[in-house]
């Protein structure tokens, strides 16, 4: 009987690394993510960029959905929630033409023309420590559906430290 247990277990635990998929870990400064492997990570020396999330490559793919994380300071003149609706006017300013899908306190989906490529985009406001921190994931809209299960993984492992 436990040698039938345990050649159970071993098979469960077999299969179950067969079909996982693997995460690295990248970090830059406070930030740390955990993004598929395949995905390529650049930490960038911005002012405000702090990480770029790079889906893999694919054949015939005119558009790389990507994943960012960029920072700053909060403003002292007003409240977050203020300094939030602040900055969603102006992710909205930067689209020759935007639609909002959705706006909570604290994230939104937008769709539009930015930089002459229709894009869906969602955004993430964190707020840590006096500094505000702004997750984006971008795809094309009509894959963006495919992708929103991985950014949603690869968003919900964002940990800033204190």
């Amino acid at each position: 009987m436990k040698r039938l247990l345990s050649l159970l277990l071993c098979l469960i635990f077999s299969i179950s690394v067969l079909f996982a998929e693997e995460y690295m870990k990248a970090q830059f400064g406070k930030v740390t993510v955990e993004v598929p492997s395949g995905w390529l990570v650049q930490s960038v020396s911005d002012s405000t960029i702090m990480l770029m999330m790079y889906a893999p490559d694919e054949i015939n793919d005119h558009f790389r959905e990507r994943i960012s994380v960029t920072s700053g300071l909060l403003s002292e003149e007003s409240t977050v929630k203020e300094y939030i609706q602040e900055l969603k006017s102006n992710f909205l300013s930067y689209y020759e033409s935007a639609s909002v899908l959705s706006n909570k306190n604290t994230h939104m989906l937008i769709t539009g023309i930015l930089n002459g490529i229709e894009v869906k985009q969602y955004i993430k406001f964190v707020v840590r420590n006096k500094m505000i921190y702004c997750i984006t994931a971008t795809a094309l809209p009509e894959t963006y559906d495919y992708w929103e299960p991985t950014f949603d993984d690869i968003i919900g492992s964002v940990r800033i430290k204190k």
